[in-house]
């Protein structure tokens, strides 16, 4: 990993057979303690991935927090080839997160804009949650409604929610209402 203007960028080396497979990167700001941020990151990440038998991590993560919560062997490697692969990742980690932080930065900086110019627009001080919603049937039937949630101008896919509407006619101010009172 490599910590650089509040971000962290991790990397992920896949080797089997002494062999590099492939790699994957994640870059994202820091929240929590460094620590805590990486150990959670390899949870989250070896919950979705296959767990293999041997990880190399890098100093200062706690091997016994990381053996309790996934079962298998994490090394951490003091020298030769080992060491040199964690060498090769934190490289990786570094690079990648310089090249891509200006993207970042202008990312950021664009939709923490737009967020203040529409709050500005709508007179209100802080936006940082966006409920959006949108009506539709079938020919004026099985009228159905979405909703898509932006936090801090960033989709948070957990908070969509689809809604059946009780109105089957095609009715769309109706549906609006039922649905607004419904959420709200």
């Amino acid at each position: 990993y490599y910590i650089n203007n509040g971000y962290l960028s991790i990397e992920t080396l896949f080797i089997r057979n002494g062999k590099l497979l492939n790699h994957k990167n994640v870059i994202y700001p820091i929240n929590l303690d460094i620590e805590d941020e990486i150990e959670s990151y390899i949870v989250r990440f070896y919950g979705r991935n296959e767990i293999p038998k041997e990880v190399l991590i890098p100093e200062g993560i706690s091997l016994e927090n990381l053996s309790n919560m996934i079962d298998t062997n994490f090394i951490i490697p003091l020298k030769g080839v080992k060491k040199d692969l964690i060498k090769m990742a934190t490289d990786n980690a570094k690079i990648n997160l310089e090249n891509k932080f200006a993207e970042i930065v202008k990312s950021e900086e664009r939709t923490e804009n737009a967020n203040n110019e529409l709050g500005e627009l709508l007179g209100i001080d802080s936006l940082n949650r966006i409920d959006i919603f949108d009506n539709s049937n079938l020919f004026g039937s099985f009228a159905v409604s979405g909703m898509v949630v932006y936090e801090n101008g960033k989709p948070k896919r957990s908070e969509y929610r689809k809604y059946k509407v009780s109105v089957d006619k095609n009715d769309d101010y109706n549906t609006m209402k039922e649905i607004l009172y419904r959420r709200y």
